[in-house]
């Protein structure tokens, strides 16, 4: 019997304190629905196309100097100045380009890569060039380069104008 009590006892303050704790959450609840949540739109930023079909590159000129840091490849690199002329055939405009200048040696051997970044406004329907690129270490026994775009950003406006596409 007195078994029985106990049990019971410690069954009815078990069950004091699930109802309590039942009973405070729910307090909460309704006070944290009466909180104002605030949402704040942040400006659109540029939006990076990856190989765009509608730029192309019209021209591209390189020219070979010795490199003034010859102790750092054993006086086996070079320094090459670039010359190149972007193409926007395109209806949106581009804000910076990516460019990648691959090196070949004597009978068309890919010697190496580098890339080069630009921030230059190219609008749609014309071309820009670039001059004056100069890219360091380039691979000893180059010949002659070529060049393809990598990447193109779009301006943050033109970001802002186009609407949604949904497929």
């Amino acid at each position: 019997m007195v078994r029985k009590s106990i049990f019971l006892g410690l069954t009815l303050m078990l069950g004091a304190v699930l109802i309590s704790l039942i009973v405070k959450a729910r307090k909460e609840d309704r006070l944290s629905k009466r909180v104002v949540e605030f949402v704040k739109e942040s400006a659109p930023t540029a939006t990076r196309v990856i190989s765009p079909a509608d730029l192309r590159i019209a021209d591209s000129n390189m020219k070979l100097f010795d490199s003034d840091d010859k102790a750092s490849r054993g006086g086996r690199a070079a320094t090459a100045s670039h010359s190149v002329v972007v193409q926007n055939t395109g209806s949106v405009a581009y804000a910076g380009v990516r460019i990648e200048f691959s090196y070949l040696g004597p009978g068309g051997k890919l010697l190496g890569r580098k890339s080069y970044s630009c921030v230059v406004m190219i609008p749609p329907g014309e071309g820009t060039t670039l001059d004056n690129i100069i890219l360091k270490d380039v691979p000893y026994g180059t010949t002659r380069s070529t060049a393809r775009i990598l990447s193109a950003d779009l301006p943050a406006a033109a970001v802002a104008q186009e609407p949604a596409r949904t497929n």
